[in-house]
């Protein structure tokens, strides 16, 4: 699970990120970075997230909150593989095939990390 200080959680925070980037698209997913000059100087919560599944991927609640569950989840195996100083907002605008399996997320999620120049290459 996701700590709660590792997740964007205001609708001004979510604006911000909105506004202040553009968007790297994969197949599935797409991501907006924003460096957060106030991350930066804070050093202990210092790289946030936030996702983004909307009711045009499923009418369901249920499979929503588990594909959020999942990206979750990845995030959170993956933090310390990341640079810090970020908020990351994941969209998903198409949905992946039910049951969903981590291992597809997982690699689109690092794609879309790579590409947007957050993952430390000294780690993986």
């Amino acid at each position: 699970m996701l700590p709660t200080k590792y997740r964007l959680q205001k609708s001004v925070d979510f604006q911000k990120v909105f506004k202040n980037s553009r968007p790297i698209r994969l197949p599935n997913l797409a991501f907006k970075v924003f460096k957060n000059p106030k991350l930066v100087n804070e050093g202990e919560t210092n790289l946030r997230f936030g996702f983004i599944v909307s009711n045009k991927i499923d009418k369901r609640a249920t499979r929503r909150n588990a594909l959020k569950r999942q990206l979750r989840q990845v995030a959170s195996d993956l933090i310390s593989e990341l640079n810090t100083g970020y908020d990351i907002l994941i969209v998903v605008h198409k949905d992946f095939p039910y049951p969903y399996v981590q291992e597809d997320i997982k690699k689109q999620f690092l794609e879309g990390m790579r590409r947007a120049g957050i993952l430390n290459k000294f780690k993986i």
